[in-house]
């Protein structure tokens, strides 16, 4: 799965759950990557890194 997709993922969850709430890598990973997510939290954790290096997220 390419980094893009994870990112916008993340990007999309975040933004429907509001600036007051919080999401979890762990459920980005769960709804990209079904019942192997244990196996990608590292690449859904860089991604959600290097938005927040960017400043898109916080």
């Amino acid at each position: 799965m390419s980094d893009n997709v994870i990112k916008n993922t993340i990007l999309t969850m975040a933004a429907s759950r509001g600036t007051d709430k919080t999401i979890c890598p762990s459920e980005v990973a769960r709804v990209l990557f079904g019942e192997n997510w244990r196996k990608e939290m590292q690449t859904v954790r860089d991604a959600a890194f290097d938005l927040a290096g960017k400043n898109q997220v916080m």
